[in-house]
């Protein structure tokens, strides 16, 4: 549900809320694990790069794409060098 309303902010916090009442983490974006979906892993629900403020859909694909093509991203310079 937390995808369906990426781009509503109001219901992602309410989602947000509803999870730490549950007890369930919300892990931060990471370049290496998230896309454009939110997505449940054993530490708890890995924010979607897409449901950050501003940061559109063909970003996110090309984040992803590049990760599949070659790996999992070293550093921030590797990150910037990599991504245009």
């Amino acid at each position: 549900l937390m995808t369906c309303d990426q781009s509503d902010t109001t219901k992602v916090a309410r989602w947000i809320r509803e999870a730490a009442a549950l007890q369930i983490d919300i892990l931060p974006p990471d370049v290496n694990e998230a896309g454009s979906s939110f997505i449940a892993t054993l530490k708890g629900i890995r924010f979607a790069m897409s449901g950050i403020k501003g940061v559109g859909e063909g970003v996110v694909e090309a984040i992803v794409e590049e990760r599949r093509q070659n790996g999992p991203f070293k550093g921030l310079y590797k990150f910037l060098e990599r991504v245009d």
